[in-house]
């Protein structure tokens, strides 16, 4: 039999399940989804790469579903390397029999088991499952990531994991959120293996954070490389500013940190800071919702203005500064020269605030993904950014979602950017733009569909949201899509995408294989 007609006859099998969890991203019928699994897998190499990809993307429906993806992996000789069975509440029987079970296939087909990442977040697991489950996973020396989050993961079901981390050293990547975290936890040998850490939602306090500080130590043989304590209980206090100093200088080795979602202000990151211009280790930090006034902002304004700033990461989402500090910011990220991702999500930021912001990217020379969404920004702060975007060579991803933009807004984006690329065709950078919900209608798709057609470059277009988007407007631009080869995913869920939009999307998956398409309907 050809792999192409087993691909068909598995696919056959298993498309129900597929279609309930809405994973197949093309929205084809179970006619169309055969039609294009026959036609374009013709090689064995292409039908390993497509079984690979469904089992990355998909999460499993139920239990008998984790026996069809192990077959059709199994039977078209593609590799397994990581499952999700989050929030389903199984059981123990059936998850211990869908390791064995994947375990046995690894093994007949390679000798071993090549498994590497697995989740089990949220399926309400208590101790005992969790002790009856990682014995299971001792079996399995090649993984690398577990997840545990958000199951009932108290003090026991710790002890539990940390036996299987000492077992199966080769995991380094470890999710316990919503755990019930005591400070003997922190002496379990396990936890020695790890380099990324999710403790967030433990309702640490700042006493145990300076316990943890003390105890989590390269010298006591810790390996730290990211540490998530985002929604902890940690407080804007010398003691809390304290423990994260100690945690960063007694593990030089963290690069990532993020300390989101607490009730730390001013006080803790100005000394946060200082520990970070010292060590010069902390490349990502989040800070996402925490709330700072004009002292703190003005001392990270003055800390990313430094030649020697080791920032290439600042996530600063929904933190509300004050528009004169925004300015500030502004200023002082026209001078950044290592800041290459920057999140200002939610701030309402405002026209003026982008003028500023403007500016800066005009200057900027390193910044390559700007994230600007839910920012009050109207028509005339997208004049103000287009004229910015002109003179800007790095910037490769660009948010303005939930933006009212709207067509003129658009219309001075999309001028913008075909200027920038006749202009510095050879420096064109721009590769990922997202316009979610940004009021556009079929005039605004109109100007999209002609820059499409003249874009050879861009790569990720997001439409989601945009309820005034009618029929003309995606059948314009999958017009558009006929003659661009080069986009490989477009987003336009929640549309009103007709049976005639259908048919030129699928028109368009045509000429261009390897696009993917996410719309209303899947």
């Amino acid at each position: 039999m050809s792999v192409s007609l087993l691909y068909h006859d598995v696919m056959s099998a298993i498309f129900p399940l597929l279609s309930l969890r809405d994973r197949i991203s093309a929205g084809l019928t179970q006619k169309e989804w055969l039609k294009s699994a026959t036609s374009i897998k013709s090689c064995q190499d292409n039908v390993k790469f497509t079984s690979k990809k469904i089992v990355q993307q998909i999460q499993c429906v139920d239990s008998a579903f984790f026996y069809h993806i192990g077959s059709i992996c199994f039977m078209t000789n593609g590799d397994i390397d990581r499952y999700y069975t989050d929030n389903y509440n199984y059981g123990t029987s059936v998850f211990i029999d869908f390791i064995l079970h994947v375990i046995n296939k690894e093994k007949h087909k390679h000798g071993v088991c090549g498994l590497s990442k697995l989740s089990f977040y949220n399926n309400n697991l208590n101790s005992d499952e969790i002790d009856l489950v990682t014995r299971q996973l001792e079996q399995i020396q090649t993984l690398t990531e577990l997840d545990f989050g958000w199951n009932k993961t108290n003090p026991d079901a710790l002890r539990h994991i940390s036996r299987c981390l000492t077992n199966v050293p080769s995991v380094h990547t470890l999710n316990i959120s919503d755990a019930s975290f005591d400070t003997n936890s922190l002496a379990l040998d396990g936890f020695k293996n790890i380099k990324t850490i999710n403790l967030s939602f433990l309702r640490l306090t700042d006493d145990f954070l300076e316990i943890m500080s003390n105890t989590w130590t390269e010298r006591n043989g810790y390996c730290l490389q990211s540490v998530n304590l985002q929604a902890n209980h940690l407080g804007n206090t010398d003691q809390c500013g304290r423990a994260l100093s100690k945690l960063i200088q007694n593990n030089p080795s963290i690069h990532t940190l993020d300390v989101s979602e607490n009730l730390i202000g001013d006080k803790v990151l100005c000394i946060l800071i200082d520990t970070i211009a010292q060590t010069q280790t902390v490349q990502i930090l989040k800070m996402r919702e925490i709330r700072l006034k004009s002292k703190g902002f003005h001392s990270l304004c003055n800390f990313i203005k430094q030649p020697s700033c080791p920032l290439l990461d600042l996530d600063l989402e929904n933190i509300q500064p004050h528009p004169n500090d925004i300015e500030a910011f502004a200023n002082a990220l026209s001078i950044n020269k290592s800041i290459q991702v920057l999140n200002l999500n939610g701030n309402h930021i405002h026209n003026v605030g982008i003028q500023a912001l403007a500016f800066a990217i005009q200057k900027n020379t390193c910044l390559t993904s700007l994230d600007i969404k839910t920012n009050a920004i109207d028509e005339i702060g997208m004049m103000s950014l287009s004229e910015a975007l002109i003179l800007n060579t790095t910037l490769v991803s660009l948010n303005i979602s939930n933006n009212f933009i709207g067509n003129a807004g658009l219309k001075y984006l999309i001028d913008a950017i075909g200027k920038q690329f006749k202009t510095h065709k050879e420096l064109y950078a721009l590769r990922i733009l997202k316009l979610e919900q940004t009021n556009i209608n079929q005039v605004g798709a109109a100007y999209l569909a002609s820059f499409l057609k003249e874009n050879p470059f861009l790569s990720h277009l997001h439409l989601k949201f945009n309820n005034n988007l009618p029929t003309f407007g995606t059948i314009c631009i999958a017009r558009a899509l006929q003659s661009n080869s080069n986009l490989r995913f477009l987003d336009i869920l929640h549309n009103k995408i007709d049976d005639e939009s259908i048919v030129k999307l699928n028109k368009a998956i045509k000429t261009n294989p390897r696009l993917q398409i996410r719309r209303s309907g899947l």
